[in-house]
């Protein structure tokens, strides 16, 4: 993936640096940057899964290629549904994220941040839902 995206650069540095009298390669140039930049940033992908049955949260964040042989992405946290503090999703141009922030053993807050780009907007309102029902219970619970 990392070849990829030089490749990109190299490329779109070429594109920027060719002569105007090339005009007719230019735009191939362009066009084969942006594929080229389209594939990198696909191939980052990232799957996204969580759990709110019982009492535990469980979201788990991991690479869509090639993660039975090299999980080096996977991200994974587990917590009691009572020790949820908050929760934010930020949507940045082209980059989604998920922030959960989560009550520790001596009373600190720990964030932990997950991507949800790929994630469906329908999903998304599911998640906030469910997180929403969770701080509600732990408000009126404290």
């Amino acid at each position: 993936m990392i070849l990829v995206g030089v490749g990109g650069f190299y490329l779109f540095n070429y594109f920027i640096s060719v002569d105007p009298v090339l005009e007719g390669r230019n735009i191939f140039y362009f066009t084969a940057a942006i594929i080229i930049f389209s594939a990198f940033w696909y191939l980052r992908a990232r799957y996204f899964e969580y759990d709110s049955n019982g009492e535990v949260f469980i979201f788990i964040n991991k690479g869509v290629l090639l993660t039975d042989f090299v999980n080096y992405r996977e991200q994974k946290a587990e917590f009691p549904k009572a020790k949820l503090y908050n929760y934010k999703i930020k949507d940045y141009l082209i980059y989604r994220a998920l922030y959960i922030y989560v009550r520790s053993k001596d009373d600190t807050i720990k964030r932990i941040s997950f991507d949800i780009t790929f994630i469906s907007p329908k999903r998304v309102d599911l998640l906030k839902q469910s997180l929403n029902k969770v701080l509600k219970q732990n408000r009126n619970v404290a």
